[in-house]
């Protein structure tokens, strides 16, 4: 709980159930001794939104915190430790790319691990599991997509790739800055 300059008064702790939503209003209606209170939720589109239909469906006054204006522009600071590291280890390589943020860089730079490790564009796309692997059979010549590799790198390419493609032919996601 919080006062009007935004410092913490006190804390409680509940589990994500609707007695531990109970306990937490109880607990709130008790320390607020009659005063309004608005209650400011994160993440009501994730985790924070059993709690805020809960407050909501109580006759409660809820708010949204955070929203995504924030996705795809820089934050000041590097507060994030994730972050510190990607730029520790290859400055500009963030900035430098569209679609790239932290966790995807910081997936990059953990698969490729050291110089010399990844020697061309093949053994990236096995790495990767991007390659294409031969399945003939007589005289049908076919390929698939290679079932192995890195599970967590193809999925960091696949979110670089589908932040270009949204913006490549001029649509662009509400929060994304143009490119």
């Amino acid at each position: 709980m919080c006062d009007a300059r935004g410092r913490t008064v006190s804390q409680l702790q509940v589990a994500a159930t609707s007695a531990g939503y109970a306990q937490l209003l109880q607990w709130a209606d008790n320390a607020a001794a009659g005063r309004a209170v608005t209650w400011a939720i994160g993440g009501t589109r994730h985790y924070g939104l059993g709690l805020a239909r809960y407050l909501a469906g109580n006759g409660r006054q809820v708010a949204e915190i955070d929203s995504t204006r924030h996705v795809g522009r820089r934050r000041t600071g590097k507060s994030d430790p994730i972050a510190a590291v990607v730029q520790d280890m290859a400055p500009g390589l963030v900035e430098a790319e569209y679609g790239l943020g932290a966790l995807t860089a910081a997936q990059l730079l953990l698969s490729w691990s050291h110089a010399g490790r990844i020697r061309s564009e093949a053994a990236f796309g096995m790495l990767s599991g991007t390659a294409p692997v031969p399945v003939s059979s007589g005289r049908t010549d076919r390929h698939r997509l290679n079932r192995l590799g890195d599970r967590q790198l193809n999925r960091a390419l696949h979110t670089i790739m589908s932040a270009k493609r949204a913006t490549s032919a001029g649509v662009r996601r509400p929060g994304l800055p143009a490119s």
